[in-house]
């Protein structure tokens, strides 16, 4: 299997604060990424369990970048340790890296409410598994065909009502993220599993991806395969990014 990570930190003219991070774990391995430009490829094992995720920290709370770095780092931690006890990804293990960076942040004034979307892949030899909180964004490509495997917690995506209209900025406001406040353990989880068949890509997004680039147009960059990585950078180098942006892609 081979790992594409891409992260910036945003191009309309200007240059934001990075506060995605991005992680990826095998076995006893962790690795978390956060810059502010970034290109890398991994040639990983398909012997181990594999946990890929994305977190965006909310801009609107304090220290984002911590928040996101700090959950994923707990996330994996936890993970690692269920592995060990023949456990899965789970939303328990999510909820308990919560509490955790509640205790670690919400005990100073500066850092109280420290806030993060998350997005989380875990694949082993008996299929994968996908939980979310906000509206970071996992993607699997089978015969081409570009899922959404997670579900958006935004005002946007609840809404009942089809519209053709453009929804105003308010509606975009997330309905559920992880926050480091011991009032806030009740966020909603999705959670989505399933069989992994032969040729299946998987993609991991943050908003600043896919607020930006057209779902079609990462598809036609996935159906190439590893072929399709020189697609890809010439999508990403010829949009403007007006937010953090990261993407991790799973050709299997």
């Amino acid at each position: 299997m081979q790992l594409i990570i891409r992260q910036f930190s945003g191009r309309a003219g200007r240059v934001l604060p990075q506060q995605d991070t991005m992680l990826f774990a095998s076995g006893q391995q962790i690795e978390w990424i956060q810059q502010p430009s970034l290109a890398l490829s991994h040639d990983i094992s398909s012997a181990e369990p594999l946990l890929l995720a994305v977190a965006d920290g909310v801009s609107s709370s304090p220290v984002p970048a911590t928040a996101s770095r700090l959950l994923l780092q707990l996330l994996a931690q936890n993970w690692q340790s269920g592995l060990l006890a023949g456990t899965r990804l789970n939303s328990k293990q999510l909820r308990a890296s919560q509490q955790q960076l509640t205790a670690k942040l919400a005990i100073k004034a500066a850092s109280f409410g420290a806030s993060s979307t998350i997005a989380a892949l875990e694949v082993t030899a008996g299929g994968f598994k996908v939980i979310n909180a906000g509206d970071s964004r996992v993607w699997r490509y089978r015969q081409g065909e570009l899922l959404q495997l997670t579900v958006d917690h935004c005002y946007a995506a609840e809404l009942t009502a089809p519209s053709n209209q453009p929804l105003a900025q308010c509606y975009q406001a997330l309905t559920s993220y992880i926050a480091a406040d011991p009032d806030a353990e009740d966020f909603v989880v999705s959670v989505r599993d399933g069989a992994i068949e032969p040729g299946d890509q998987f993609l991991l997004t943050s908003d600043g991806i896919h607020d930006a680039i057209d779902p079609q147009a990462l598809a036609l960059c996935l159906a190439k395969g590893s072929a399709g990585v020189a697609a890809l950078d010439a999508l990403l180098g010829q949009t403007q990014f007006d937010d953090n942006a990261s993407l991790i892609w799973l050709c299997c």
